[in-house]
């Protein structure tokens, strides 16, 4: 991020990713480019911008990361909630295919997802407010817990609120059972103190100037 001039053209569709860059280096020019990886990445080529905004999992899954010249940390860019997360879909009443994807669950990571989202619909965020969030697990096993920090942010990135709370781990002894429930009291205590900070005038004029 360092190594772009000043006025240097970033390339983002996203406002999440839009406010966290101006945040770092108001000094960039940010450039809306959709499309899928090859098309940006071919848009960037063409000059159209000097620098682009990627997520590292995507590059790395289609093998191209080696165009990669800078990784961003959470602390300069955090996530969209639930960003990255896979889920798998199944026909109502398969109970033998159901039993064989329930193999697949992930306790650690279907509370890390959950946490982020209800954090994000208790801010009544979406896809296009510049809100942040990680849940992460801490800790030694036996003796865990689950962090969730929330970040919402303006649109120019002239304003921050940041918050992070945790609480103790209480995962399900067995794949069958939801992990949501323990966290839902985390989620709520970081969403009302965000919101108590401002955060629902940070989102709702982030809606206002990119609707749809």
């Amino acid at each position: 991020m360092g190594a772009l001039p000043a006025g240097a053209r970033v390339a983002t569709s996203s406002p999440r990713r839009v406010s966290q860059l101006l945040r770092i280096r108001p000094d960039l020019v940010t450039v809306a480019m959709a499309g899928n990886v090859d098309t940006r990445l071919q848009r960037l080529e063409e000059g159209r911008a000097d620098a682009l905004l990627l997520a590292c999992a995507g590059l790395d899954r289609l093998g191209r990361g080696g165009v990669i010249t800078a990784r961003l940390s959470p602390e300069e860019m955090l996530g969209a909630p639930a960003q990255g997360a896979l889920g798998i879909m199944c026909r109502e009443g398969d109970d033998e295919t159901t039993g064989l994807l329930r193999r697949l669950e992930d306790p650690r990571a279907r509370a890390e997802v959950e946490a982020e989202r209800e954090l994000l619909r208790l801010l009544r965020g979406g896809c296009r407010a510049p809100v942040g969030s990680r849940g992460f697990f801490k800790g030694e096993e036996g003796n865990e817990t689950l962090k969730l920090v929330g970040r919402v942010l303006s649109l120019g990135g002239t304003e921050l609120i940041e918050e992070a709370a945790t609480v103790p781990v209480a995962l399900p002894s067995s794949p069958s059972e939801r992990s949501s429930l323990f966290f839902l009291p985390l989620a709520r205590s970081l969403a009302e103190r965000l919101l108590a900070r401002g955060a629902a005038r940070l989102i709702d004029a982030a809606r206002e100037r990119t609707p749809g």
